[in-house]
C-alpha cells in the first residue's frame, strides 16, 4: 500500500527536478491508480513517497469512464466560466488572506494544490493534450478504441506537449487481469491479455507451414506441422 515513508516513484523524482513544464505536470500515470482491491489499497510506488505530495505525479484516474477527454472535474461549467469564475477567485483569496499570515505546513499545502486546482479549471490550451477528439479516425483506430490503446493515444500526445514522463498502467478488472500470470498463463495470454488490435490484424491468404515463407507479413506466425 502506499506510504509517505516510501521510496519515491520515477514520475515523483521527475517531477521533483522538473516540475509543471508548459502548463502541464513533467510526469502523468493514466488511466487508473494501480490496484486490485478498490481505493485505499493502490500499490505502492505510484507517487512521490517522501519527498511529499506536492511532487506526486498527476495520477489521470479516469474511475472506469473511457480516456480522451477531461474529466468533469477539470472542466468548468459554462454557467461559472469567464469573469464569473474570477470574481470567485477574488472572493476565495479575499477571505483566505488574514488566515495566510503564519500559516502552517498544512495550509501552505492545501494553498500550493488549491493553486494548482485554479490553474486546470482556467483551461490552458495545453490540457487539450489530453482529449483525442481531434485526432483522425484512422489514427484512433490504430491504437484501438479501449482503456489501453486510448490511453496510449493520450501518451503520445502528452509527451508532444512536453510531459516528461507517461505511465500507462493496464486497466486491472475482473475481465482484463494483469500480467502476473501465476498460472492458466498461455489461455490468459490468448483469450485476456493480449492487445485486442493484434487479433485483428487480416489473416495472410494462405497457411505457412514453415518459417520460409517470404510472403507473408510480420503478424501471421507459422503454423506448426505437428
Amino acid at each position: 500500500m502506499l506510504d509517505r515513508r516510501d521510496p519515491p516513484s520515477i514520475g515523483g523524482v521527475v517531477q521533483y527536478f522538473e516540475g509543471d513544464r508548459s502548463g502541464l505536470p513533467a510526469a502523468v500515470q493514466l488511466p487508473m491508480w494501480i490496484t486490485q482491491d478498490g481505493p485505499g489499497n493502490e500499490w505502492a510506488g505510484q507517487h512521490a513517497g517522501f519527498l511529499g505530495s506536492r511532487h506526486d505525479p498527476l495520477i489521470m484516474d479516469f474511475k472506469g469512464a473511457q480516456p480522451g477527454s477531461l474529466p468533469r472535474d477539470y472542466v468548468l461549467g459554462k454557467e461559472s466560466a469567464g469573469a464569473r469564475f474570477e470574481h470567485r477567485v477574488e472572493l476565495l483569496q479575499s477571505l483566505q488572506r488574514p488566515a495566510s499570515r503564519g500559516a502552517t505546513p498544512a495550509e501552505q499545502q492545501l494553498n500550493f494544490f488549491q493553486q494548482q486546482a485554479l490553474g486546470v479549471l482556467r483551461a490552458p490550451p495545453e490540457w487539450r493534450a489530453f482529449c483525442i477528439d481531434n485526432e483522425p479516425p484512422a489514427m484512433r483506430d490504430r491504437y484501438g478504441d479501449h482503456h489501453f490503446g486510448r490511453s496510449c493515444l493520450v501518451a503520445r500526445r502528452l509527451v508532444e506537449a512536453g510531459v516528461r514522463l507517461v505511465t500507462v498502467a493496464w486497466p486491472i478488472t475482473t475481465t482484463t487481469p494483469h500480467f502476473d500470470t501465476h498460472a492458466n498463463h498461455f489461455p490468459d495470454m490468448k483469450d485476456k491479455l493480449l492487445p485486442p488490435w493484434t487479433r485483428e490484424f487480416p489473416r495472410c491468404s494462405k497457411t505457412c507451414t514453415t518459417a520460409a515463407c517470404s510472403t507473408k507479413p510480420w503478424w501471421c506466425a507459422p503454423v506448426s506441422s505437428r
